[in-house]
């Protein structure tokens, strides 16, 4: 059965990572294993990440998840979580992203909070297949006019501050 766990990367995204680690200085090795982020799985063997390869559409994996022995439990059932909805902007650049105020937009993040964190994903269908799009955008659904960026292109909350 898949589990959920907090690890590190090496790289600039999960996609271009040579290994994955347990401590955020790097040092060390996550077990040998199956591991996903959105719909993204690589397997880790001796301590490097084999290529990377799309989940099948068997269920929801919305988290990086973890499995030492099946690649169909780490992308099935076993590891999803609940996404949290808001509403915000449509995709946008830095400089007119808090002046928008079109919130138009239902996403999705795996946080905890009302709206995403630095370090969440965001995605933009209800299932957590689909990764928020590389842009800034805009919400106010703390009542705070917040702006975010999305990064690595899986939906990955790089930036979170007020406008």
């Amino acid at each position: 059965m898949a589990t959920r766990g907090i690890y590190y990367f090496d790289g600039l995204s999960f996609a271009l990572a040579r290994s994955l680690f347990t401590d955020s200085t790097l040092d060390t090795l996550a077990p040998d294993g199956y591991y996903t982020l959105g719909a993204v799985s690589r397997r880790q063997v001796s301590g490097r990440l084999e290529n990377a390869v799309i989940c099948p559409a068997c269920g929801t994996a919305t988290d990086l998840c973890y499995d030492a022995d099946s690649a169909d439990d780490v992308c099935c059932p076993g590891c999803s979580t609940t996404l949290t909805s808001f509403t915000s902007t449509v995709a946008g650049n830095f400089s007119g992203t808090c002046s928008d105020n079109n919130f138009t937009q239902t996403y999705y993040h795996n946080g905890s909070g009302t709206i995403p964190s630095t370090g969440d994903l965001v995605y933009t269908d209800s299932d957590g297949l689909i990764p928020l799009p590389n842009a800034y955008y805009h919400t106010n659904d703390t009542g705070t006019s917040t702006f975010f960026r999305t990064t690595n292109s899986t939906g990955f909350v790089g930036l979170l501050e007020s406008c």
